[in-house]
């Protein structure tokens, strides 16, 4: 579902590392723990006033601030992480995120509005539990639905990293951006395994989820492998208005020759293209 369901592999050159661990290490941030504002992990309580207590006085601090949300299972309803904030703000998953069972806003869980300089990792999950409800939306037949919820929402954020976050079972998209300037995302694994729009499923079925209107601009970085640009759409529904703009993309070792490859996709490429566009 979501940025994934086209199978986009697209590798991004980052400089991460250093700021991961200077996170970890709460080294230069203040940190604001949210289970020292009342969250409990219990996979039962619901935690968003506690959460946005803390994003509340991380926001406010002078300096860089991080939102620190330990291992445990934690129940949010949908919750809003709005800016403008004085500093930096890192939000620092190492725990899995769910969400209440009737979200307040049926169509957003998590958002963060008007950041200017704000990471996000940890190597934590958000874990939409979109098999609860996929069989109970109508979407594809009723024009007058609600949305199911997309997980993760980036509104108006500039000058982000989002790095080491898997999105699993997303009600609808894993990801939305909206407004942003200058974001870095890198190895995130987004997945539905158990996704079954039209039951009974099977892995021989061909999936009969479209991708479309779609544009990767100005993508530059290392792949780990030759292919380095991946787009592998359904045969039933092809991809359609793929748009490629000024992709620079080189191997990260051995000699840096690398390839694209195209299934099932139609598009058009325009601007500097390493590898060559494959349609």
């Amino acid at each position: 579902m979501g940025l994934i369901l086209a199978s986009v592999r697209l590798f991004f050159l980052t400089s991460l590392l250093a700021l991961v661990t200077a996170v970890g290490a709460n080294n230069g941030y203040k940190a604001f723990n949210v289970k020292k504002y009342g969250a409990i992990s219990d996979g039962k309580t619901e935690n968003s006033k506690a959460f946005l207590k803390a994003w509340t006085d991380a926001c406010q601090w002078h300096g860089k601030a991080m939102v620190l949300i330990p291992p445990g299972v934690y129940i949010l309803d949908s919750v809003l992480f709005s800016g403008e904030c004085n500093g930096y703000m890192a939000f620092y998953l190492k725990g899995i995120l769910k969400p209440k069972g009737n979200l307040q806003t049926y169509d957003q869980w998590i958002t963060f509005r008007y950041v200017n300089g704000f990471f996000m990792g940890g190597g934590g999950f958000l874990d939409g539990e979109g098999y609860k409800l996929w069989n109970r939306n109508d979407c594809q037949k009723n024009n007058n639905c609600h949305p199911l919820a997309i997980s993760l929402r980036l509104e108006f954020i500039e000058n982000g990293k989002i790095s080491h976050i898997r999105s699993i079972n997303s009600q609808n998209a894993h990801i939305s951006l909206f407004g942003c300037i200058n974001i870095n995302m890198s190895k995130l694994r987004l997945s539905a395994p158990d996704y079954c729009p039209y039951p009974p499923c099977d892995m021989a079925t061909p999936s009969r989820i479209q991708i479309k209107d779609i544009t990767f601009n100005n993508i530059w970085g290392t792949s780990e492998s030759k292919v380095a640009v991946t787009l592998n759409c359904s045969r039933t529904v092809p991809c359609k208005n793929i748009q490629l703009k000024d992709i620079n993309l080189f191997r990260r070792h051995g000699d840096n020759s690398v390839w694209s490859l195209c299934s099932n996709v139609r598009g058009i490429s325009y601007g500097h293209q390493r590898p060559p566009s494959c349609f």
